[in-house]
């Protein structure tokens, strides 16, 4: 069953805030001082992770073209070291397609897993927040955890862990999917 995001359902996201600490202070040297952390993936393979920020413009608007910035931030040998994604990684598994509903709120779907689309948005107060369907229910996405098994181009994934907010309950949201 395809989960459908209606805009009109947002509308009780634009006054909420998920109890998330995203102080710039703690985010490692690679990460762009002018975005907003959004959520990360880690994997089962190393330490590293891919981080998918809100992309702003000089102007405090989010980028048309390019709304969220993903890229590879190295937590092994260079530790906080930015690394962009290559084209296979960016076309096939860490990328993202999006599409625009508004000047403040975008559909995201993730390359390796489009079935579940994302939406990015800017809140009140203007600060980047994305929402995601987590066992059901509306909340705010923060990690993904990816359990493979690593075999060149023929990685198999046993596993995907979700992990967010419920927007309501400010409760830490869990779901596991096994493909």
């Amino acid at each position: 069953m395809k989960t459908i995001i209606y805009p009109l359902l947002l509308i009780p996201l634009w006054f909420t805030s998920p109890n998330i600490n995203t102080d710039s202070n703690d985010l490692p040297s690679g990460m762009k001082k002018n975005n907003q952390s959004l959520f990360y993936i880690e994997r089962s393979k190393n330490r590293n992770r891919v981080y998918y920020d809100a992309n702003f413009n000089s102007n405090g608007s989010l980028n048309i073209e390019h709304p969220i910035d993903a890229y590879w931030l190295n937590l092994e040998k260079d530790y906080g070291k930015r690394e962009e994604m290559n084209f296979i990684e960016e076309k096939f598994a860490y990328g993202y397609k999006s599409k625009k509903i508004n000047d403040k709120m975008f559909e995201i779907k993730l390359k390796a897993y489009s079935e579940r689309p994302l939406i990015l948005f800017l809140d009140y107060k203007s600060k980047a927040k994305l929402y995601a369907v987590i066992k059901g229910k509306q909340a705010y996405l923060h990690c993904l955890y990816v359990k493979a098994t690593d075999r060149g181009l023929a990685t198999k994934v046993q596993y995907v862990e979700l992990f967010g907010v419920d927007i309501q309950t400010k409760k830490e949201m869990y779901e596991k999917i096994i493909p």
